[in-house]
């Protein structure tokens, strides 16, 4: 576990990628590997990976309720996926989407304890993930920084400046959290298996802000993300 959460606590701080899912150098278990799986299906790079003389650790290797959780967690990365691209868009080399908070929230004392620190992150500005860690742990402890954050798949609404224990069960997915203010942009992916089969039509999610109304977003609306050209003609 420690291996795990070290890893974690790097890539937070610090990666454009992400480290190989499941363990390269080192056994794990099968429910570590559900929990990296979810964990990892956020990272910028995700892929499950192996050395020559490891245990098997594909999601197949270890039991359905590894396989089911990790499906559920793809199918999240690839209904966000053009999230992801839009974010890297609008960063324009500048540095990484995978973010501490305390990059968004510097004033935020809470934000340099190490729990926090090490294990909730953003992607962007305003999708805050808090992925469960530690084994035999259906719960985590979310810190909330300023302002309203909702629940993307229930709509359920905390305030910031608190913490809350969420619960999360596998295969259930990791929890996400959208900041007030904030758009996400949701796809179906029913029998979808590659990038290319995603298309244009997107449900939006929008965290309103109450004292204005407001809520905005960027989409890119790119067919072919291969083509580097396509990309920045939109």
């Amino acid at each position: 576990f420690f291996f795990f959460k070290q890893k974690t606590a790097y890539e937070i701080s610090a990666c454009l990628v992400g480290s190989e899912m499941c363990i390269r150098d080192r056994n794990t278990t099968a429910q570590l590997c559900a929990r990296w799986m979810q964990l990892g299906s956020l990272y910028p790079f995700a892929r499950n990976h192996n050395t020559i003389n490891g245990n098997p650790q594909e999601p197949y290797a270890f039991d359905d309720l590894v396989t089911e959780t990790s499906r559920v967690a793809l199918k999240l990365r690839y209904s966000i996926l053009k999230y992801y691209f839009t974010q890297f868009i609008l960063k324009n080399g500048t540095g990484t989407i995978f973010r501490p908070l305390f990059f968004e929230f510097p004033t935020d004392d809470q934000l340099y304890n190490n729990q926090i620190m090490n294990e909730q992150f953003l992607i962007g500005t305003h999708l805050m993930a808090a992925p469960v860690l530690y084994e035999d742990e259906q719960t985590v402890k979310v810190y909330f920084p300023k302002g309203q954050w909702y629940n993307i798949y229930n709509g359920q609404r905390y305030q910031g400046k608190q913490f809350q224990v969420i619960k999360n069960k596998l295969p259930d997915p990791v929890p996400l959290f959208l900041r007030e203010g904030g758009v996400l942009f949701v796809q179906d992916t029913t029998n979808v298996t590659r990038t290319w089969q995603l298309n244009n039509i997107v449900k939006i999610l929008a965290a309103i802000k109450d004292s204005d109304n407001i809520a905005t977003g960027v989409y890119a609306g790119i067919e072919n993300y291969s083509n580097d050209e396509e990309i920045y003609q939109k």
